[in-house]
């Protein structure tokens, strides 16, 4: 498990801001602008104009509905063009805001592409440490371009994103191990957030097949960290084994921060991901 993004001086990458629509969660914004702060990185926002949308108002039977119904009008890609414009440039300046009261260094970008491609663009052009923030709620509906993302190997270390129940991004960081192998950098960048003015400290949560197992994770991670280590250890054995029901325990010592490893045992690959994300109260720090 990778946890870095590179200081706005190394210019070897940035915390990349996804948005695409109106529709973005403040959560979000203050999640990615957070990591910003915590790792002294650049902070990009990317909002990207679908190409799609455009190919789709070329289209003769393409037209736009007034609110009453009553009015229908022909689509046109100026049209499109327009609206978009005015949103990221409503987006833009929010953020810019948020930025410059956080000290982060900020920079503003708008392109007109397939939203995948857009992003490994992004993240070529200084990369490779990059994280990559999701502006929108995941929901079901986009929950495959979160698995498109991930698979697209990008010049990316993690992914950040909120479920329809995000609530707060301050409180506790919560880290999910399943493997000792991950816990040091789990443990790094738990602190890193941490660094910023932050209530409740860092738990690290060992997910354990069993309780013996657990406790022998605990054992482990006692001699990995050391006494000094300003981090709780807290075992969990699962009853039946369930992502869902680790999802369920985090959410209960209500974090602000959860951080993990995709095809861990928080966001392993073969489950319903957008329902484990969903559970949570808090943003999702996916480590690749």
């Amino acid at each position: 498990m990778i946890a870095h993004v590179a200081e706005a001086s190394e210019r070897k990458g940035r915390v990349v801001l996804h948005a695409a629509s109106a529709d973005v969660n403040p959560l979000a914004i203050e999640a990615a602008m957070r990591i910003a702060a915590a790792f002294k990185s650049e902070l990009e926002s990317l909002f990207v104009e679908d190409a799609k949308l455009f190919d789709v108002a070329g289209f003769p039977f393409a037209s736009q509905i007034s609110l009453s119904g009553r009015r229908r009008e022909p689509l046109t890609r100026e049209q499109i063009a327009a609206e978009l414009k005015h949103l990221a440039s409503a987006l833009h300046r929010r953020i810019a805001a948020l930025a410059a009261k956080s000290d982060v260094p900020f920079k503003a970008t708008v392109v007109r592409s397939d939203p995948i491609d857009a992003l490994a663009r992004a993240c070529r052009e200084n990369g490779p440490w990059n994280i990559v923030a999701l502006a929108e709620t995941l929901t079901r509906a986009n929950a495959d371009r979160l698995r498109q993302l991930i698979a697209a190997k990008l010049d990316a270390t993690g992914f950040v994103v909120v479920g329809r129940n995000a609530q707060r991004a301050k409180g506790p960081t919560l880290v999910a191990i399943g493997d000792m192998a991950h816990l040091e950098p789990g443990l790094r960048a738990a602190e890193r957030l941490q660094s910023e003015p932050a209530p409740g400290g860092i738990q690290i949560v060992l997910v354990g097949a069993s309780a013996d197992e657990a406790q022998e994770m605990e054992n482990q991670a006692r001699l990995i960290i050391g006494p000094q280590a300003q981090a709780d250890l807290v075992r969990l054995a699962p009853r039946f084994g369930s992502p869902l029901e680790v999802a369920e325990t985090l959410r209960k010592a209500q974090p602000g921060f959860v951080i993990t490893r995709f095809d861990g045992v928080l966001a392993p690959s073969d489950e319903d991901l957008q329902s484990i994300i969903a559970m949570l109260e808090c943003p999702l720090f996916l480590m690749r």
